[in-house]
């Protein structure tokens, strides 16, 4: 009876030891994700400051020939 309850607590060891596993790498994917999005982010804020400065250079450009 020891023997059988020593073996099934080794085999939940091992078990519990691959869902931990499973578990550090599922994490380490999350937060290289993570990085790979507020690179992006940081990307697109960027682009944005550029687009608007030069939506602004357009808006004086195109001004010069309104007619009043």
């Amino acid at each position: 009876a020891i023997n059988g309850m020593n073996a099934q607590i080794a085999s939940a060891s091992i078990q519990q030891n691959a869902v931990a596993d499973d578990v550090a790498q599922n994490i380490n994917r999350i937060h290289s994700s993570t990085l790979e999005s507020a690179a992006g982010s940081r990307e697109v804020a960027s682009s944005s400051e550029e687009l608007a400065e030069l939506a602004d250079r357009l808006t004086g450009k195109v001004a010069f020939f309104k007619v009043a």
